[in-house]
């Protein structure tokens, strides 16, 4: 929808000739109709999209590059799913397949895509890791399975391809609209990647220091990962008080 949108303001042009310019009438015209939360997430697809071009040597640079998101207050601050509302939400899944998809994004942090291009050769369930390679930094990482995970994994079957079968697009609406259902406080502004957000909250919140979270996550860098340091008062407290000279 967002591309059809972006094509008619753009009246069809070629892609080499959009530029950053043209990209900001666009932010300005687009934020008259939709809300700036919105703008952002369709202004996050248009960026990926044309990245995705750059990749295929379809255009030489990407122009959302030069262009920033709305600033929103707060919009810092990582929105994530209280342990009540993760219960909640996976009740009112019956679809069996896709509730399993739910729990591994909630116990290992995935990107959407990190998930669904996952393969059984990278599962290792004698070790109880995962390897995660195709990566957002491009980077592969390791991801303890713990317990929980390691029954659902186990209970899955191994066809030597991938280990969930879902197509992106699916999940992505099939998730809204699971968030709905379930009527889950707030869930027109949350998407699958709050998922993650879920993950790494919970960690930090159980005490789990920023850079574990982080490499959990497969962050670059330690300064990503600080979206979470609010949420450990209590952590940053008795370490300070717990220091002496």
């Amino acid at each position: 929808h967002v591309q059809k949108v972006f094509l008619r303001f753009t009246g069809n042009i070629y892609i080499d000739k959009i530029t950053s310019s043209l990209i900001e009438e666009f932010k300005l015209n687009r934020i008259k109709s939709v809300k700036p939360v919105s703008f952002n997430l369709e202004f996050r697809h248009l960026k990926a999209m044309f990245e995705k071009a750059v990749k295929w040597q379809y255009n030489e640079y990407n122009p959302f590059r030069d262009v920033k998101q709305i600033k929103i207050k707060n919009s810092n601050l990582p929105k994530y799913l209280t342990k009540d509302e993760v219960r909640k939400l996976l009740d009112t899944i019956h679809d069996i397949d896709f509730q399993n998809l739910i729990i591994f994004y909630l116990y290992t942090g995935c990107r959407r895509g990190e998930a669904l291009n996952l393969t059984w050769k990278d599962v290792d369930l004698r070790n109880r890791v995962i390897t995660i390679r195709e990566t957002k930094s491009g980077e592969s990482r390791t991801i303890p399975i713990n317990e929980i995970l390691f029954d659902l994994l186990s209970a899955l079957k191994n066809n030597g391809s991938f280990v969930f079968r879902f197509k992106p697009c699916f999940v992505t609406h099939k998730f809204k609209a699971y968030l709905k259902l379930a009527d889950i406080e707030g869930w027109k502004a949350l998407s699958l990647h709050n998922l993650r957000h879920t993950f790494a909250s919970h960690l930090v919140m159980a005490g789990r220091d920023l850079y574990t979270v982080g490499k959990l996550l497969g962050h670059s860098s330690v300064t990503v990962t600080q979206m979470y340091a609010h949420l450990a008062p209590d952590h940053l407290r008795s370490s300070v008080e717990g220091l002496r000279y």
